[in-house]
């Protein structure tokens, strides 16, 4: 059978790196999903919770649920707080 390479697929790496030429996403809070950060990321740059919809291809509810989850999870009382997280955390 042909090596992962010769086919063009790329190969399996340990747990914990990176393939070469691929960059790791934002750090994170081990207590948020990827797409809460995203969610805390956008929220961080100004965006609205309709444009972080918009950008993510969600629904505004879905978006509220992120939110509503990130604010629990990291024990924050709001946007405000949220977005000083986010930017003190290098999220944003």
């Amino acid at each position: 059978m042909a090596a992962a390479s010769q086919i063009g697929w790329p190969s399996i790496t340990k747990v914990g790196t990176t393939p070469a030429g691929v960059m790791p996403g934002p750090p994170r809070p081990e207590n948020l999903t990827s797409r809460q950060a995203e969610v805390l990321a956008l929220l961080a740059a100004g965006l609205s919770n309709k444009q972080i919809a918009a950008e993510l291809y969600l629904s505004t509810a879905t978006v509220e649920r992120h939110l509503a989850t990130i604010y629990r999870n990291l024990g924050l009382g709001g946007r405000v707080e949220a977005a000083r997280f986010a930017m003190e955390n290098g999220l944003a």
